[in-house]
């Protein structure tokens, strides 16, 4: 699915009434505007559509040198998990400042999941519930209760690319569901809550553009051992 982020983002139906508001919105539009461009550029790269910034085309099994190994399963998981949380999340929200105000409860949610190795209870029918642990007999914690996070048990091993790609789409969606609610939310609460929600969702993507700038760094320069190896000058 091909987004357009500029076609994504309402004009027409903003009245701005005093100049904080008009800031206000027009940085949300601006950040928002950045960041669904990002994670549609970054879609396509793991697709194989365009090129990393004008240089390389990375192959799916390029990419997936970097995707093989235990750090990058566990953030498919996480990103799996994720993705599903936020689907339920955003239906149940009535304004940006809840949804936003949720989102980073979610977002806290997910970062101690995928820093916690201990396993996960599946909570699909504990809406409402704190996050707490419950230790065992034993005095060891063998559960972990959400808020919003929708944790399973999953028998298999997620596709990173679909994933990934998946979870870019639906954080797109929300993106476009934050600019095009009507009337809109201005507020400076619903501003700062914003750029926190846009700080976690830049760090969460951080990690994928490491990674694949590495990978991408490697290969440029295999290709110029190559072509120097051949004799032919290589000009930087």
């Amino acid at each position: 699915m091909n987004i357009n982020a500029t076609a994504a983002l309402p004009s027409a139906n903003f009245t701005p009434s005093s100049p904080t508001t008009s800031i206000s919105l027009d940085g949300l539009q601006e950040i928002a505007t950045k960041r669904i461009s990002a994670m549609d550029y970054l879609r396509r790269v793991h697709e194989g559509r365009t090129h990393w910034f004008n240089t390389i085309l990375l192959s799916k099994e390029e990419l997936e040198r970097i995707y093989d190994d235990p750090k990058n399963a566990r953030r498919a998981v996480g990103f799996l998990v994720l993705g599903l949380s936020i689907a339920n999340l955003v239906e149940l929200q009535t304004s940006n400042t809840d949804l936003l105000k949720n989102f980073l409860v979610l977002l806290n949610e997910h970062e101690d999941f995928t820093n916690d190795n201990k396993p996960k209870m599946r909570n699909f029918f504990r809406a409402g519930a704190r996050m707490t642990r419950r230790d065992s007999e034993a005095g060891s914690v063998d559960e972990q209760i959400y808020t919003h996070l929708q944790t399973m048990n999953i028998p298999f091993q997620p596709d990173f690319f679909q994933v990934f790609s998946t979870l870019c789409d639906v954080l797109i969606e929300v993106y476009c569901k934050i600019l095009n609610t009507s009337p809109p939310d201005t507020s400076t609460l619903q501003f700062d809550l914003f750029q926190k929600f846009d700080a976690r969702i830049r760090k969460l993507l951080t990690g994928v553009i490491k990674d694949v700038d590495v990978l991408a760094r490697n290969l440029i320069h295999s290709e110029l051992l190559i072509v120097e190896r051949m004799g032919c000058p290589v000009v930087m």
